[in-house]
Parts: structure tokens; sequence; C-alpha cells
């Protein structure tokens, strides 16, 4: 863990630098954003959307990730009695995307959002080049999530259960501070127990699904949607075991977490989709 390891980058070229996770969470989007540009012609997209809908899709992404985090990380009514006292203004210290506080499903929600209103308005409500662009999306969010955990991990957040095996973090590392939020008999001063790598075998799961997705789109052709809602499928699925590893300081519903609800979720709108396409036969490669 070093929440500073790219400072040394930021400096060099004087821009400010913000910590390991915003810094690459912003890696994340420029190269998930030119690898989505790179793949658009191979999925018979066209560049100028592709790059049109990054532009859209990173700021709306930013903002439903930050508004998941508003309502859904235990801080609501922290956040509304602070709202309360400072004024309407503190709005936009909430809603600062260079501040601590992202939750990547609201991510998901805001990006395709934007994403869905941009290509539906620029395509003439085109429901085939929806799921065109969805494809091509994909690549991005997949390749960004890679990035996105390792600076999860520098910065000592999203961190997993004690496990034998597991990364010990510094005192007074951000780690051990939310450790003891939910240990209060554990010391922040001390080195935190060894703890389940999640974030890297976030990352990991992440890039392994990017592969799969680069393999196929050279491999076979591929009915329009079968990108999307396979990096929706596997990601679910990867999502929900992982959090019974992750020290989830957010609680749970019924036994499972807030993200396991939601990869429940999507797994099920996703996966039957994606087994109806398999049935489909497959279209000849031109």
């Amino acid at each position: 863990m070093n929440p500073h390891f790219l400072k040394p980058l930021f400096d060099l070229v004087g821009l400010p630098y913000f910590g390991a996770y915003i810094s690459t969470l912003f890696f994340a989007f420029i190269f998930g954003s030119l690898l989505s540009i790179a793949v658009a012609p191979l999925l018979g997209g066209k560049r100028l959307p592709t790059t049109l809908l990054a532009m859209i899709a990173i700021p709306s992404a930013l903002l439903g990730s930050k508004l998941f985090h508003i309502l859904f990380d235990e801080h609501f009514l922290e956040y509304m009695h602070a709202l309360n006292e400072k004024g309407i203004g503190y709005i936009f210290t909430l809603f600062n995307p260079f501040s601590g506080g992202h939750v990547f499903y609201g991510g998901l929600v805001g990006g395709a959002i934007g994403g869905v209103l941009l290509i539906w308005f620029i395509t003439g409500k085109s429901t085939k080049e929806l799921w065109r662009y969805a494809d091509i999306t994909a690549f991005a969010i997949i390749a960004g999530l890679a990035i996105a955990r390792v600076g999860c991990h520098s910065e000592g957040c999203c961190f997993g259960r004690p496990f034998l095996f597991g990364i010990q973090f510094p005192p007074l590392s951000k780690t051990a501070f939310m450790l003891h939020r939910v240990l209060p008999s554990y010391s922040f001063t001390n080195p935190t127990l060894p703890l389940f790598p999640t974030q890297i075998a976030h990352s990991l799961t992440n890039l392994s699904i990017l592969l799969f997705l680069l393999y196929n789109l050279f491999k076979h052709k591929k009915p329009l949607g079968w990108f999307v809602l396979s990096a929706i499928s596997y990601y679910a699925v990867g999502r929900f075991f992982i959090e019974f590893f992750r020290f989830d300081v957010r609680g749970s519903l019924l036994f499972f977490s807030t993200s396991q609800w939601i990869s429940i979720l999507l797994f099920a709108w996703a996966y039957p989709k994606l087994r109806r396409l398999k049935k489909q036969p497959k279209p000849k490669k031109s």
C-alpha cells in the first residue's frame, strides 16, 4: 500500500495530486476511453460518436457514483446534517469528483443513463445502435475497473476480511482507521490484521474478463449485445463472490451486501438475454 506512488508523475507535469484512488480513476477513464475508441470500428461503430459517448458518460458516471455514495454508504444523515449547517453551497463539496467516496454501481447507472440518452439522440432512437455502443463501452468499463481497483489497494479502501495469508496495512493508514470503525477494540496505531486482498482480486477478475472479451472480439463475429451482456454477467458473478471476502463497513441486508443484491439483479437481467443470444445462429465474420 502506497497512496503516494503516483505523486512523482503528477509533480513532474505540475498537476495537483488527489491521492492514489482518484489518480488511478483518472487513468482508468483515459485508458478505457481510448480502448473503446480503438475497438469501435471492429464492432461496426464510429470513432466520433464513441468519443462523444466518453465525454458524456464520464461526468455522468462520476455524478452517479457520488450520488450512490451519499445515499448508500451509511453517511447520508451526516451529509444532510452538514448540508443543513453549511447551506446549499455544500452540494458542490458533496459532489466534488476529486474527493473520496465513489460507488461503482452508481457510476454504472449514471454513465448508462448519460450514454443511452446521447446514443438515443444521435442515432434517431435506434435500439440496434444502443446495443452496438453498449458493446463498445463494455471494453472501457471493464478495463477501467481493472485499473481503478489498483488505486483502491494503494489507497487502502475496499479491504477484505482477516485472512491468514492476507496483506497487512500500516498503522494510521486509511485501512487502520476504517478497520477500527468496524472493530472498535482494534487500535488504529497498530498494523492491521492480515486482510484478504479483495482489491487485487477485483482487479485480476476484471482483467480476466477484459482478456476474454478481447479474445472473442477477434475470434468470431458476435451478435449485438453479446459483449456488454457477457461483461455484466461475469462481473456480477465475480463481484458477488468476492463480496463474501470483503470487510464491507456499509453493512448488509439479509446476509448479502448492497453490492451483492445489485449483482444478483444485474445477473438476473443480463444472463437470460445472453443465453438467448448464444442460441442464435452465429453471424458470419465479414
